[in-house]
């Protein structure tokens, strides 16, 4: 029994190594960005002046009223809510849909590739760009989705400046600050300080900080894997115990 709770240990061990290693790493990165942003000297301008003029630049999605709960079916148009909605991208699993013609009649929530999703409550700031997969889906009341003139913006660069700005970071606590419910609206989304480099630069900036975070997303797989090696472990070394085999 010693041994096999010596095992266990270990397990554990090595389990909790492998998490904070993760959580080091993306600080790391984050920390990184956060440097890159700072040597940005561009004056800060709010969000809402790179909006895309030709779409409702600034929407939040339907009232209940619009859509309720018992609309919901296994299949159809899906769509997206506060949970979905993570700094890593759109998380899939669980999703919600509708029906094709219930879509057509909230079409004004369509979202489209580049557009950037804000989860309304919970952490504040979290967002995410929509990728193309997920080009027509809908949102629904927790979400807000901001259109970006994609001519003037990289929306990948937005959302490392939401994520890992100071300039951001100062603002939303500010915003928060007293407030009963932890939350973004339009508003406060709209007038998120922003510092633009040119598109060339922002461009420049993205694909260097994409490239570390797809490094962390590489580790981080590989730690799942391993996890998932780990955790099988355990449940053979009892079962080789109880056979008397070790």
């Amino acid at each position: 029994m010693a041994r096999i709770e010596a095992l266990a240990a270990k397990i554990e061990e090595s389990s909790s190594l492998r998490a904070q290693t993760i959580e080091e790493v993306e600080g790391l990165v984050r920390a990184r960005a956060r440097e890159i942003l700072a040597t940005i000297t561009e004056p800060r301008t709010e969000l809402r002046g790179w909006l895309d003029s030709s779409r409702e630049g600034i929407q939040t999605g339907p009232f209940g009223a619009q859509l309720s709960s018992h609309e919901f079916q296994e299949s159809g148009v899906p769509v997206l809510t506060i949970g979905n909605i993570q700094y890593g991208g759109l998380e899939v699993v669980g999703l919600k849909h509708v029906s094709e013609e219930k879509a057509q009649q909230l079409d004004r929530y369509a979202i489209r590739e580049g557009d950037i999703l804000f989860a309304r409550m919970g952490t504040v700031g979290r967002c995410c760009v929509v990728p193309k997969k997920a080009e027509g889906w809908l949102i629904n009341y927790h979400v807000i989705r901001v259109a970006l003139d994609r001519h003037r913006v990289d929306p990948r660069f937005i959302h490392w400046t939401i994520r890992c700005s100071d300039d951001v970071e100062r603002y939303l606590e500010d915003k928060i600050r007293g407030a009963t419910r932890e939350g973004v609206n339009s508003g406060i989304v709209g007038s998120l300080p922003c510092r633009i480099p040119s598109l060339p630069e922002q461009h420049r900036i993205v694909a260097y900080l994409d490239g570390l975070q797809a490094k962390v997303d590489v580790l981080k797989k590989l730690q799942a894997e391993t996890a998932n090696e780990l955790a099988a472990l355990l449940p053979s070394i009892l079962d080789k115990a109880f056979k008397g085999e070790l």
